[in-house]
């Protein structure tokens, strides 16, 4: 079961979206099952051009793979928050912690790394 429409990880560029299959849309969908509650992405997939216009972006970004989300913390508690970086963490996904969002990616072959952030 998807909670999440195709839209929601669209780039607002092109309207490329991550695909539903991915292990990291079956990451979102498995902690909004856990904690019960709506999740927020605010970023999904990103076209190579969208990805340039936007600060501290990276042309070797995983959201231009359509392997990466950023999830709103906005509406969460600090729980949601350590549920989503252990499961995170079971699931082998690489995670970034940022003031508004935490960002999460899938990345066969590379070390497995966390990281926080400002933005």
């Amino acid at each position: 079961m998807s909670y999440f429409k195709p839209e929601e990880t669209a780039c607002p560029c092109c309207g490329a979206v991550v695909l539903q299959t991915s292990p990291i849309m079956s990451f979102a969908n498995h902690v909004r099952r856990l904690l019960g509650k709506s999740l927020t992405i605010t970023s999904g997939f990103r076209c190579l051009s969208y990805n340039r216009t936007l600060p501290n972006s990276s042309d070797k970004s995983k959201h231009i793979q359509g392997v990466a989300l950023d999830i709103s913390t906005e509406n969460l508690s600090g729980v949601d928050k350590y549920v989503m970086i252990r499961e995170a963490i079971k699931m082998g996904l690489r995670f970034g912690i940022y003031k508004s969002h935490i960002h999460v990616d899938y990345s066969s072959g590379e070390k497995k790394v966390c990281w926080w952030g400002e933005y």
